[in-house]
């Protein structure tokens, strides 16, 4: 029995329950006790882990015969319940951070203006010196003169 994948195939079941749209219907019926255990993936997984290490022990032949059978059997079954737990919540953190991320990057570039295009002469990769003082004072220029231009037209709107 692999502990680490039980684990994370935990995670993986907590997961699921918690944040899809497959089982919404069961996360928003039910007494609040039922609802709040069931978004939360901290408690979904420590059960999930549970009961696929139970199902685990089953499949590999394993009977819990005597209470230090049912004992080990309940620890190894909420260890790795906990550690699945565990890795379902830092999935949701990690998740939840991402969404704000994009979401902050989102609203940031709605409300950044809109820059204005300017052209600049054509440099070739022929010409020995495309960035010199000339040519850069010439790209200058033309970049004043387009930002009087925009300043002109937005004046007479």
């Amino acid at each position: 029995m692999d502990f680490w994948l039980l684990a994370f195939q935990g995670a993986a079941v907590a997961f699921v329950i918690t944040r899809s749209g497959l089982f919404a219907p069961l996360r928003d019926h039910g007494p609040a006790a039922w609802r709040s255990f069931i978004e939360c993936p901290l408690c979904v997984g420590v059960w999930a882990g549970m009961f696929l290490t139970a199902a685990q022990l089953l499949a590999a032949g394993y009977r819990p015969i005597g209470a230090m059978a049912i004992l080990s059997w309940a620890t190894v079954g909420l260890g790795t319940g906990a550690l699945a737990g565990l890795v379902a919540l830092g999935f949701t953190v990690a998740i939840d951070c991402a969404d704000s991320v994009a979401a902050a990057v989102e609203r940031l570039a709605a409300a950044r203006p809109a820059m204005p295009r300017v052209s600049f002469p054509d440099e070739s990769p022929t010409d020995p010196a495309p960035y010199d003082k000339v040519t850069r004072s010439v790209s200058l220029e033309a970049v004043a003169e387009a930002e009087r231009a925009i300043a002109e037209k937005q004046r007479g709107k």
